[in-house]
């Protein structure tokens, strides 16, 4: 009887594991799926598409896509034309959901960005985004060597 009850928990316990790694999977679709259709919206120049992918904290604080545009433009030229894209493992880091991501710019060069992620009732949308240096990652080299 007891090796029934254990055999029962640890199959339930590997279920739970394979939910929750389906979740976590989604969940990384999905916010994968935000940050591109927002990397589009700048290639084509839909500054208010572009606009709709951040949250309404950063809404509030930016209040219009033109002031978001120029935050942009100055302080992360490179995802207006990124050459290539590669998204980095999602992170929890606290109670933050952060997705790093790798960019290739027009000019060859590496860079990484940390994409702050909010949940807004079952949609995901960027709360913020910071450059990091690539240094550090282990990716500086091999990127540099593509």
């Amino acid at each position: 009887m007891r090796m029934l009850s254990l055999t029962a928990v640890l199959s339930g316990s590997a279920t739970l594991s394979a939910v929750m790694a389906m979740a976590q999977e989604d969940r990384g679709a999905a916010i994968r799926s935000v940050i591109d259709r927002q990397l589009e919206a700048f290639r084509a120049g839909d500054l208010p598409r572009a606009y709709g992918f951040v949250s309404r904290r950063i809404r509030g604080q930016l209040h219009s896509p033109q002031l978001f545009a120029q935050l942009m433009l100055t302080g992360f030229p490179m995802v207006w034309d990124p050459k290539r894209v590669t998204f980095l493992p999602l992170r929890q880091d606290g109670g933050a959901t952060r997705q790093r991501v790798l960019i290739r710019d027009a000019g060859g060069q590496t860079h990484v960005l940390e994409y702050d992620m909010a949940d807004a009732g079952g949609t995901w949308q960027i709360d913020g985004v910071r450059t990091l240096p690539a240094v550090g990652l282990g990716l500086h080299r091999a990127a540099r060597a593509e």
